[in-house]
């Protein structure tokens, strides 16, 4: 996995899975958000895999970002293979694809916000919680999915708090040398626009963030970014990390539509740029792993595959 992500060319990831569902009619309404479907529809997962594959993504996230070890227990869930089984789904729908390229898992971890479910995934107030109580809730998901053969890559989502960030680092180190394992993980973080600059959720700026994990052992991280925002914020986040950092880059923004956490629903959004006209950009910024989040589809993960591809033989 490490030689596969450090060859010159860009890797293409999926894009969104609870739109998908949404469009063949499975009801994800639930503090398990997609994670509902594990449950109920589970050959809706794969399917929504395949289709990813199909159109040219190379890494492929688990359906678990929503799920947790506390999440099922406050909705008196008892399924300690909940992870594997979300696993399988994937490497069914890599197996069923297999060609030339064959697809690569991405064990998907979403923060203690997306937990929550009040928004602050897009916040990253956490009150007064802990390191050590972070640790406890990421630590049964990780390690399952740290531990699971099939799982290539760790993915850390839509991360909107500098604790948590440094925390997970940590708990990951700790985690794969005490389980003897050698695998990496991305951290990608949730961020916004604050006087004209992109910062992290809970208002760190990503110079301070870049600053302070360089602290840490980072040896294991694969690639740093953003994901879950809109497409000029990643912009302004990449554009930024790469002059902060010498880890590659990871993005993957919204399709710009604009959600409202409220009303829990998303809201037609303008966006002032066109995925295709920057991606060119970021492939010049160290990107090496591309992909969509919330309202992308298919579609627009083929049109990153073309754009990436023609890059890289023009290059």
């Amino acid at each position: 996995m490490d030689s596969w992500l450090k060859q010159k060319r860009c890797r293409v990831l999926d894009g969104a899975l609870g739109t998908e569902l949404e469009k063949l009619g499975i009801d994800i309404k639930s503090r398990l958000w997609s994670g509902k479907a594990l449950f109920y529809s589970p050959e809706t997962i794969t399917q929504i895999h395949s289709s990813y594959i199909q159109a040219g993504a190379e890494l492929i996230l688990t359906c678990t970002y929503q799920l947790s070890d506390q999440g099922l227990k406050d909705l008196g869930i008892d399924d300690p293979d909940v992870y594997d089984r979300a696993v399988k789904l994937a490497k069914d729908a890599v197996d069923q694809n297999e060609g030339e390229n064959k697809a690569k898992i991405v064990g998907s971890i979403g923060s203690y916000g997306a937990y929550l479910s009040g928004g602050e995934e897009y916040t990253g107030e956490y009150g007064a919680i802990s390191k050590s109580e972070l640790e406890e809730f990421h630590r049964v998901r990780l390690q399952s999915l740290l531990t699971n053969p099939d799982v290539d890559l760790i993915g850390f989502e839509t991360i909107p708090n500098i604790l948590e960030a440094e925390t997970l680092v940590v708990l990951f180190n700790a985690l794969a040398t005490s389980l003897n394992v050698d695998k990496g993980y991305y951290m990608s973080f949730n961020c916004r626009e604050e006087s004209n600059q992109s910062v992290i959720a809970d208002g760190t700026s990503i110079p301070e963030v870049s600053d302070r994990l360089s602290k840490l052992d980072v040896s294991r991280m694969y690639a740093i970014g953003t994901n879950c925002c809109s497409i000029s914020t990643a912009n302004g986040a990449v554009e930024l990390f790469s002059k902060h950092t010498n880890l590659p880059l990871i993005v993957y923004p919204n399709s710009g539509e604009r959600y409202d956490k409220t009303e829990k629903k998303w809201l037609p959004g303008e966006c002032d740029q066109k995925i295709t006209d920057i991606v060119v950009n970021w492939l010049q910024l160290n990107v090496k792993i591309i992909g969509g989040c919330c309202r992308t589809n298919p579609h627009f993960i083929r049109q990153l595959r073309d754009i990436v591809d023609n890059s890289s033989r023009s290059g």
